[in-house]
């Protein structure tokens, strides 16, 4: 039988019928060349008994079709060796359909090479049920390509265990599937993949997952992560999960992103990371929204950073929560942008606190009205010589004679 097998060319070997092929002995299938195995037909080779199969070596397994390899019955995948399993080539492993990779027992999964395992599509791969894929090996898993990783589900992500998980190389998913992964995979990761994320997906986590994260990991982010934040995920995170960050990190957002902080969270973080935050970057409402707690808390050389735009947003109270230090310390933009409702809110020991040089010598000609008596009798002779002559050209009759009397 054998001499006659090995007679037929490979168009005869074609011709054969199913039943032919299913009478064959495993001695003649061993016999068949690599030009004949090459000429059979997805159907004939389902009509081999599946030991059959297990005679066929390593050239015989390389010259099977893809058609016929892509119509492989399961019982016939699983009765292949593993030896012959890691034999299959990376064209044969790419066309095997997702029930095939499923018929694989662990142990033939896990034969497969990392050529071979990199042959599958992302189509195949996002086709494996979250079982089967935990069947593939952590070097297996480490090394699927930016090819292959974006074509997992989340579902099969959040489905890994912390062993594979943690060999998965995340810098090549997308921005969707690590905003897809639970906080508990999230969670699971190591300093090192977080360290991998990108920009891209630093952007697209949730404040639930940032939460997850602990300080340590969020510290480790670095300035290109950080600044990868948007304001909305910022402005979502609870105290707690604020308070995750570094002040190094705090101080380097940016503009956009300080201003994504909501009033609340600025009042409720800690005086370190309120003393680590630029406040030239906030917006008007956030400044008007600091409690007297908070201004109280921040450092003189974050009041000195307050812009000409911002002085005007505080409130009395908030002024009234300064240090005199800091009131002596305003510059000439500071003192220029305080309205006349906020010197009339001034005590007469602030208004005193006022610079010869920088704070009364700049204060507007609508500032001056909101001056009493008793502000100008609390100055010293050199604070009341200060006073410019358009700014007392603005003063009313009283302030003038009070003026006078101050300084002769």
């Amino acid at each position: 039988m054998s001499i006659t097998i090995s007679a037929l060319s490979p168009r005869q070997i074609a011709g054969l019928s199913t039943t032919a092929i299913a009478s064959l002995s495993t001695t003649s299938v061993g016999a068949l060349s690599t030009s004949q195995v090459a000429a059979l037909a997805a159907t004939q080779v389902n009509a081999l008994v599946s030991t059959d199969l297990q005679y066929l070596v390593t050239t015989q397994i390389a010259a099977l079709s893809p058609s016929v390899i892509s119509h492989l019955l399961t019982l016939q995948l699983q009765t292949f060796l593993d030896t012959q399993i890691a034999e299959f080539t990376a064209t044969q492993v790419g066309v095997l359909t997702a029930t095939e990779i499923g018929a694989l027992s662990s142990t033939e999964l896990q034969a497969l090479t990392t050529t071979q395992a990199n042959a599958l599509t992302s189509t195949q791969l996002r086709g494996l049920t979250t079982t089967v894929l935990g069947n593939f090996t952590t070097t297996q898993i480490g090394a699927l390509t930016t090819t292959q990783v974006p074509g997992l589900t989340t579902t099969q992500l959040n489905a890994l265990s912390v062993e594979v998980l943690n060999v998965l190389d995340v810098s090549k998913a997308t921005a969707t599937q690590i905003g897809g992964l639970t906080t508990t995979a999230i969670a699971a990761l190591t300093d090192t993949q977080l360290g991998a994320l990108t920009g891209a997906q630093v952007a697209n986590l949730s404040t639930d997952q940032i939460g997850a994260l602990t300080s340590t990991e969020v510290q480790a982010f670095t300035t290109t992560q950080a600044n990868a934040l948007t304001a909305t995920q910022l402005g979502g995170l609870t105290t707690t999960e604020l308070g995750l960050f570094a002040t190094g990190q705090i101080n380097a957002l940016s503009t956009t992103q300080v201003q994504g902080l909501t009033t609340d969270q600025l009042n409720a973080v800690s005086i370190d990371l309120l003393d680590a935050l630029d406040l030239s970057k906030f917006g008007n409402a956030q400044v008007s929204g600091l409690s007297t707690t908070a201004i109280t808390n921040l450092t003189e050389t974050q009041v000195g950073t307050l812009t000409a735009t911002q002085v005007p947003a505080l409130s009395a109270a908030q002024i009234g929560a300064l240090t005199t230090t800091e009131i002596s310390n305003l510059n000439t933009d500071q003192a220029g942008a305080l309205t006349s409702t906020q010197v009339a809110g001034l005590t007469t020991t602030y208004f005193a606190a006022l610079s010869a040089t920088t704070g009364i010598p700049s204060l507007s000609t609508a500032a001056i009205a909101g001056i009493s008596t008793e502000d100008i009798y609390a100055l010293t002779a050199t604070q009341g010589n200060a006073f410019a002559q358009t700014q007392i050209d603005a003063m009313t009759l009283a302030q003038t004679q009070a003026l006078i009397e101050l300084v002769t």
